[in-house]
């Protein structure tokens, strides 16, 4: 597992468009588990467990589609 630790105030930097800003999230993902030794991802915020982000359900996005 690889932790994104994303800080709260990217949150206003993030698309209003909920496609958008899903669309990061997942780019997210796929940059990161294309390395070798990466399966999955977890998000947090401030170093806590993302619920969700700009919008985003963290959950949706852990590991690639």
């Amino acid at each position: 597992v690889c932790y994104i630790n994303l800080p709260a105030s990217a949150q206003p930097l993030m698309s209003p468009d909920i496609a958008q800003a899903s669309m990061a999230m997942e780019s997210l993902v796929r940059t990161i588990c294309a390395l070798d030794t990466v399966q999955s991802v977890q998000f947090l915020v401030d170093g806590e467990i993302c619920e969700s982000f700009a919008g985003v359900q963290c959950s949706n996005y852990t590991a690639p589609l």
